[in-house]
């Protein structure tokens, strides 16, 4: 359209509700200037058109002077270039803005870019197809000129991304950290951390490699394994975190590949203000391109003779990350009391992990509640099938395990904790239940509940746990010297026990038979107060020692703010000197 017809009448004219005539393009019009009038444009944001092509001129010679200066800065520092002006050579003129004011370009240069690499929009709300191979309501919407072929749908989703090489910037092209202090990082976390999540990186060798493959994922790496070194790599973790923030906040509407759903599951072991949040978006992303169906290609022999399929190497690998995307999900689920997200696979609950999770979950559906609420008598019954299932799960699994080269005896170390955490989680719900009368009592005196004879035994094996998770922390060298780098989960289920025993310790030392001085049998049998106390302060000590301890965003400074709390309260109950 014409520039005049661009502009908006003016305030005398809009009153009288007629034409506005501007033969020059702004203010007066000719109305006004025959009556003699003010003449008032009544509009911000349309200017003239003569106006905005100097702006916008004068902006491009700006922004090629600022791009000017980088590159003389980053040669300066002898770091990596930055990327060329995707508006031309580094240069705009008046002319070069001409033509690509009459190109009328509608979208940024960004949002052309990501759109050019993936070939689709970018902007799409869910996968044309339906995650389930039966049809659902939401597959007619898809179109007809797209294909809802399941196995068309998997693997274009799952190939997304996966070919636009450095096309957008990471930490390293933007500046933000070295390339050497990219590669240190990302070795510390692919030698050291990936160890706990089974190799879920293993493929790679490199920065240059992860960077290849996601801006997304070599952030997440960073900041993974910057958070390790707080506070000493405090400003480091801080950029890195930032970075890994900003580019999964951007990318929440666009279309993303498997490495991006790597890198959000990455962030949701370690990442603990974040996880839940991580761990929602990896769990739709990894249904909309159905990664739990990797398992069945995998087992079944004959799909590896179809066209179109890949290898079982990356099979393997997609089956891997749903693996421990269902892993991070059942740990949320424990930890906040809440739903799984992930459906449970029955043809691969052989998995050591996930079978001792879906126990836990059959624990929390069976015995757990919103609100405390007493336990029948015949839950009993319960209690012990849980326990038998939880000891058989152990025995299976516990002479599967060798030593890790960088992590030492941990993964034995870790399926103990697990194993230990099931079993506190298991009794913790008989102690949950006596709340309900305790906050329900009508009278005003405050009574201490008091444990059903037929519980008993479930809730001494509930404290026995706890105090095993103690042990395990002081006495074994491998969980010892990892206490740092294992996920938050550990952290969290810590603090858990130590709270739990300080419980049993203040409300139901007389029902569990804790004496005040009971000795230690060697089997780890009962104890007293005294001893129980010691546990968790050389637990506690253990934390105080750790770097990590000065990091207060850090689950092990957190563990330890929380357990201190609790231990100085315990010890003023019993009326007795604080033993840190």
């Amino acid at each position: 359209p014409e520039a005049k017809k661009l502009m908006a009448a003016c305030t005398a004219c809009r009153k009288q509700k007629i034409k506005c005539d501007m033969p020059s393009e702004e203010p007066p019009c000719s109305r006004c200037e025959r009556r003699g009038l003010s003449c008032v444009l009544h509009t911000s944001a349309l200017r003239s058109h003569n106006t905005d092509r100097r702006q916008i001129a004068l902006l491009g010679k700006d922004m090629s002077n600022v791009y000017s200066t980088l590159q003389q800065v980053c040669d300066k520092l002898g770091i990596e270039a930055p990327l060329p002006l995707l508006s031309g050579a580094g240069t705009h003129t008046d002319d070069d803005h001409n033509h690509a004011t009459e190109d009328g370009h509608s979208r940024n240069a960004e949002e052309e870019r990501c759109e050019d690499a993936n070939g689709t929009g970018v902007y799409e709300l869910s996968p044309p197809a339906s995650p389930s191979t039966v049809q659902a309501p939401i597959d007619p919407i898809g179109g007809a000129g797209t294909s809802t072929s399941p196995h068309t749908s998997l693997h274009t989703a799952a190939a997304i991304n996966t070919n636009t090489g450095n096309a957008v910037p990471d930490l390293v092209s933007k500046g933000l950290l070295t390339h050497d202090r990219a590669e240190a990082l990302v070795q510390r976390y692919l030698l050291h951390l990936d160890r706990f999540l089974y190799g879920i990186a293993s493929h790679y060798q490199s920065a240059a490699q992860v960077r290849t493959a996601s801006p997304t994922l070599l952030a997440a790496m960073c900041a993974v394994a910057a958070f390790q070194q707080v506070p000493r790599d405090r400003a480091t973790f801080d950029l890195c975190y930032r970075e890994y923030r900003s580019l999964v906040s951007s990318s929440l509407f666009e279309k993303r590949g498997v490495e991006y759903i790597r890198a959000l599951c990455i962030g949701s072991f370690w990442l603990l203000d974040s996880s839940r949040i991580l761990l929602s978006d990896a769990v739709r992303r990894a249904a909309d391109i159905r990664l739990h169906r990797y398992w069945h290609r995998l087992t079944d022999r004959h799909r590896e003779s179809r066209p179109g399929l890949q290898g079982a190497d990356e099979a393997r690998d997609r089956v891997r990350l749903w693996f421990l995307i269902f892993i991070a999900d059942r740990h949320l689920s424990i930890l906040h009391n809440r739903d799984a997200l992930t459906r449970q696979e029955k043809d691969a609950i052989e998995n050591r992990d996930m079978s001792l999770l879906v126990i836990m979950g059959q624990i929390r559906d069976v015995l757990g509640s919103e609100r405390p609420r007493p336990l029948p008598k015949s839950y009993v019954v319960q209690f012990t099938h849980f326990s038998n299932e939880l000891d058989r799960w152990y025995q299976k699994y516990s002479s599967c395990f060798e030593p890790d080269e960088h992590i030492g005896d941990f993964p034995l170390a870790g399926l103990t904790m697990h194993y230990q955490y099931a079993r506190l989680y298991l009794g913790h719900h008989i102690f949950q239940s006596l709340n309900h009368n305790h906050t329900h009592n009508n009278n005003n005196i405050d009574t201490t509940p008091i444990i059903p004879v037929h519980f008993l035994p479930a809730a001494q094996a509930a404290r026995q746990a706890a105090l095993t998770i103690f042990s395990i922390i002081v006495d074994n060298a491998a969980f010892r010297n990892n206490i740092t780098g294992m996920p938050h989960y550990f952290h969290v289920m810590i603090t858990f026990a130590g709270h739990c025993l300080l419980d049993m310790i203040t409300k139901y030392r007389d029902q569990l038979g804790i004496g005040e001085s009971t000795p230690m049998t060697p089997a780890g049998g009962r104890g007293g107060v005294e001893d129980d106390l010691n546990r968790v302060t050389a637990a506690l000590a253990l934390f105080a020692r750790s770097p990590a301890a000065t990091a207060p965003q850090h689950p092990i400074a957190r563990a330890l703010v929380g357990l201190t709390r609790k231990l100085n309260e315990c010890t003023a109950s019993l009326g007795v000197d604080s033993v840190l």
